[in-house]
């Protein structure tokens, strides 16, 4: 137990200084997008993939792999800013495999706060940082149950799927050969 200890010391040395200058450098929602990416990707995507409601949707990468994209995201919508790398094809496209229901997108969020209140992501500004991600996430949740629409699933209205869609007839259902009575 004391080598892991020492052993992990320089890197939490290492982690405090880093975000002793980002509580101090940290003004503005990029600055905060940036130094909460930074400083909880990681820890977040960690806590992700050992969830049992979230994990079997990230184990395809490394939490690390995962941290660098959700960094690198942010730097686009936040940096430049360009607020359309929200709905870059890409960036939408890794979420449309799974169906996100509300009780993934709360699970994705809450897990979110416990890894910025792990590394103390300074208040206010995590708290608006937050609001930011809050309303971002649902936008994914919606793109995520369209394609699940798309791919012929049901769902209810908390996103979960409840079957298939049953296909309908050409004519639109219409019993009746006439095509004035299908009107």
């Amino acid at each position: 137990m004391v080598n892991s200890r020492v052993e992990h010391a320089p890197a939490r040395v290492k982690t405090c200084k880093i975000l002793r200058d980002y509580r101090r450098a940290a003004r503005t929602l990029p600055e905060t997008a940036f130094g909460i990416a930074h400083l909880s990707g990681t820890a977040f995507y960690k806590l992700v993939m050992d969830d049992p409601l979230l994990g079997h949707m990230f184990t395809a990468r490394s939490a690390e792999e995962h941290a660098r994209r959700l960094k690198g995201h942010f730097e686009r919508m936040y940096g430049t800013p360009d607020l359309t790398e929200g709905w870059n094809p890409a960036f939408i496209a890794a979420h449309l495999e799974y169906v996100i229901s509300n009780q993934h997108r709360r699970r994705w969020l809450d897990l979110f706060r416990a890894a910025g209140e792990q590394i103390g992501a300074p208040e206010p500004r995590f708290s608006d940082f937050m609001s930011t991600m809050t309303n971002g996430s649902g936008a994914v949740t919606a793109a995520s149950r369209g394609a699940a629409i798309t791919r012929g699933l049901r769902l209810d209205r908390e996103g979960n799927v409840i079957g298939k869609r049953t296909p309908r007839p050409p004519n639109g259902g219409a019993d009746s050969a006439d095509p004035e009575d299908a009107r």
